[in-house]
């Protein structure tokens, strides 16, 4: 597709996460599972939109063991998570289900480590989101914005800092949605919020309180 002509992979990402998880020993030894991985999220989107990515993200469905001697262990939203220098990797055991388990359309993109690289689409809207610039929730089967608000209050947060750092807007539902709960982001620990706020500049910082006010959360915050 046309976003994966933009997208380059540096060598040393791919390098290093065949470094640890070695898809093609385990399937020369025919062992009965090959482990996939998947650069997903910001590491993602931030490429495609000319951003800086030092850090990556890679979700993958490789044993405990690969990682547990050379990787620092830690839980990050209900997830496994082992850091390794500027690579986060994502422990899930089933890739398909992680992908529906994402915040919003353009954070569930993601482009295999193995193979040719392309990005695949798992909820076949991340890509038009993309290119219209709209941040969107992913919801379950009959699931409405209110509900998964409700449920996980901190995406209120992120959609505007989303919003604010990729210059996008958010998705109208989604926008009356986060109106409407606003007051749920107060069940959320400062500490958590604060992790989202440092690693904006002071510009992003000024943008981000007119985002807060267009969302009706800068009394909350």
């Amino acid at each position: 597709n046309y976003f994966s002509s933009l997208l380059t992979i540096p060598t040393e990402v791919i390098q290093q996460v065949h470094a640890l998880i070695k898809p093609e020993e385990e399937k020369n030894l025919n062992a009965p599972f090959i482990p996939q991985s998947f650069l997903v999220g910001g590491s993602v989107v931030r490429p495609l939109l000319n951003l800086n990515s030092s850090d990556w993200d890679i979700g993958t469905n490789a044993p405990e063991k690969l990682f547990s001697a050379t990787c620092h262990k830690t839980r990050h939203d209900k997830k496994t998570l082992y850091q390794l220098n500027h690579f986060d990797f994502t422990l899930v055991s089933d890739l398909a289900e992680d992908s529906f388990q994402r915040d919003f359309t353009i954070n569930a993109l993601r482009v295999p480590l193995h193979g040719r690289t392309v990005i695949e689409d798992p909820t076949g809207l991340g890509l038009n989101d993309l290119q219209q610039k709209t941040i969107r929730l992913i919801l379950k089967k009959k699931q409405t914005e209110d509900e998964r608000l409700i449920a996980d209050p901190i995406l209120m947060f992120r959609a505007c800092y989303f919003a604010t750092v990729y210059h996008f807007t958010i998705e109208s539902k989604l926008l009356a949605s986060i109106k409407c709960c606003a007051n749920y982001l107060l069940q959320v620990s400062t500490q958590r919020l604060l992790l989202r706020l440092k690693k904006m500049t002071t510009e992003q910082l000024k943008d981000f309180c007119s985002t807060l006010r267009t969302c009706g959360l800068n009394e909350i915050v």
